[in-house]
């Protein structure tokens, strides 16, 4: 064995563990670099790697993406596609595929329907109909699903509510679901409760969802997602809002919501949910439902979340932007605390004074970005912002940006703020990104605001 190559002196479970993270279609490069193509040529690599790969029929149910192995002329699957089948064996199948034909959608219906007892997860978008549109799927979804714990479906048109019961009410392994424009009522399905993610976009709105939180228990819920830009196409049942009460979810570590109605009921929502201690909340609310209540919200609810983003570790890069008709908090990171709101006509001064203090006010580590977007206000807004001081106090945690990403108006407000303070903000600045030439005037004026007030150092100005 000591002459042996390096690769035959790995145990067994070690390749086995290394052909595992490989055969994975929720890697981002899926539609490019299929897994079944990488577990193919894994087990082409040596008699002892292709041994254990061909020995492994679970490698094989993991990677059926029919959308890989799909003739478009001969309206079948191609030989490699039935090998991968067959290599299967009796093992668990995780099925993928997008149904934009009448045939392929045919083709994956009956390989659905024939393996639906071993079925562990199904991902299917069906771009030319519904799966509740059509009897066929409706017979498949109507039966128990023991063995399914993953199920996304997306659907390109609204949908109204199913009218049967989905999986006869009986999926005990399921724990995670993902539906687009096909609704599913979380508080009539006996196996919400052991669900440890839930994504809903244009099916329902936010607010009804988060509310199921108050109806059904969820001890073991680590993300909950909502979209409801395409649910506007409903009226609001404020009926069937729940009573709210202070309810406990350890377990939950993300929310993201992009709120269009009944933005104020979502944040009172938020308000009374205690979710685990490292919970990262992205919240996005559209202007048309923002009003003065909303702003006494958000100055409650975002220090709350923002000290569970503190919690975590800290970031290195932040897009920061407070303009007159929009607000950004976002970082690059999923695991973030990220905020946008858009402003209606008449609430921008005292969003100017609220939104600094919640950010301003909080242990969230403001002194770990390196890398910053920053821009603020119009020129009519300038003399109110320089008197906030909260916004002062906000900008001068900033202590380790060396990348700045701006405009003209934003450098205008640092160089005024410097001048008034006699502070220096991003004191460890060394590179600029601005529209801005570097022979410009309001250049020149925010360096020699920086030298006036002590700090003397060479910065780099990059044009877009």
């Amino acid at each position: 064995m000591a002459n042996s190559p390096p690769i035959h002196r790995l145990h067994s479970d070690i390749l086995w563990r290394f052909f595992s993270l490989n055969a994975d279609m929720e890697l981002d490069f899926e539609d490019y670099f299929p897994a079944m193509d990488t577990l193919r040529t894994i087990s082409q690599v040596c008699p002892l790697w292709r041994g254990i790969a061909m020995n492994s029929p679970s490698l094989w149910g993991r990677v059926v993406n029919i959308d890989a192995v799909f003739k478009r002329r001969a309206g079948s699957m191609t030989k490699w596609g039935n090998e991968v089948l067959r290599r299967s064996g009796d093992s668990s199948l995780h099925i993928k595929a997008r149904l934009d034909t009448k045939v392929k959608e045919d083709v994956v219906e009956s390989l659905v329907r024939q393996n639906w007892h071993r079925i562990q997860s199904l991902d299917l978008e069906f771009q030319k109909g519904t799966p509740i549109s059509g009897e066929k799927w409706q017979e498949i979804f109507r039966v128990p699903a023991g063995a399914l714990e993953g199920f996304r479906i997306r659907c390109n048109g609204y949908q109204e509510e199913s009218k049967f019961v989905l999986f006869q009410n009986n999926a005990p392994s399921l724990r995670r679901i993902s539906i687009t424009n096909f609704v599913v009522d979380m508080k009539e399905v006996s196996w919400a409760s052991n669900l440890r993610y839930i994504e809903m976009c244009s099916s329902i709105f936010a607010f009804e969802l988060l509310g199921t939180l108050f109806v059904v228990q969820f001890p073991f819920l680590e993300c909950i997602v909502c979209f409801d830009y395409g649910a506007g196409l409903k009226d609001v049942d404020k009926e069937a809002l729940p009573v709210l009460r202070p309810i406990s979810l350890p377990c939950l570590r993300r929310i993201q919501l992009n709120v269009g109605k009944e933005v104020n009921t979502i944040l009172t929502m938020l308000m009374h949910i205690t979710p685990n201690e490292q919970c990262a909340l992205d919240l996005a609310v559209d202007k048309y439902f923002v009003n003065n209540y909303t702003l006494d919200l958000l100055r409650e609810v975002l220090p709350k979340f923002l000290r569970y983003a503190a919690r975590m570790s800290p970031a290195t890069d932040l897009r920061l932007v407070l303009k007159r008709d929009w607000f950004i908090f976002l970082q690059s990171s999923e695991r973030s605390f990220s905020f946008h709101v858009q402003l209606p006509v008449g609430l921008h001064e005292r969003a100017i004074s609220v939104f600094p203090f919640c950010f301003a006010h909080t242990t969230f580590r403001l002194d770990s970005i390196e890398k910053l977007v920053f821009r603020v206000v119009e020129d009519e807004d300038m003399d109110l912002l320089l008197a906030n001081e909260s916004m002062e106090k906000l900008v001068l945690r900033f202590l380790s940006v060396k990348s700045l990403e701006t405009d003209s108006e934003t450098l205008v407000y640092l160089s005024r703020f410097q001048t008034k303070t006699r502070t220096v903000p991003f004191p460890s600045l060394k590179t600029v990104k601005s529209t801005l030439k570097d022979d410009d005037e309001i250049i020149k004026h925010f360096l020699d605001s920086r030298a006036a007030a002590g700090v003397i150092g060479t910065i780099s100005f990059i044009g877009w």
